[in-house]
């Protein structure tokens, strides 16, 4: 797989980490409009993987040890892992949502930091 690809995989990133929340296996990122989608392909090698980013994009999957792997055999309805929140809208696809929060000292809402 090469590196563009690899990266289109990274569906949040730890901001001071160089840890990633990565769906791996024969799997489709797309975005349509402002939102991201993941196509599973084929659910018997799709998971949903808490990895070191760097080491990711070179082409090596090392674990980050913080959260568990999620495997998606069986495309079960939603898909929690941290503040990425993968939710099913069609047999085979799901919709990327990232936790967001409330700032009350800056009086915004703001994604939720890794």
């Amino acid at each position: 797989m090469k590196k563009e690809e690899r990266q289109k995989r990274i569906l949040a990133r730890g901001e001071h980490s160089n840890q990633s929340h990565i769906i791996t296996g024969d799997v489709d990122v797309i975005t349509e409009g402002n939102e991201t989608f993941v196509i599973i392909n084929d659910d018997q090698n799709a998971s949903l993987k808490h990895l070191l980013e760097r080491e990711w994009t070179e082409g090596s999957e090392v674990w980050t040890k913080e959260h568990t792997e999620i495997p998606l055999k069986g495309f079960p309805a939603q898909v929690r892992q941290g503040d990425v929140m993968l939710e099913q809208v069609k047999d085979n696809k799901y919709k990327l949502i990232i936790q967001r929060e409330y700032n009350p000292y800056e009086k915004a809402i703001q994604q939720v930091k890794d």
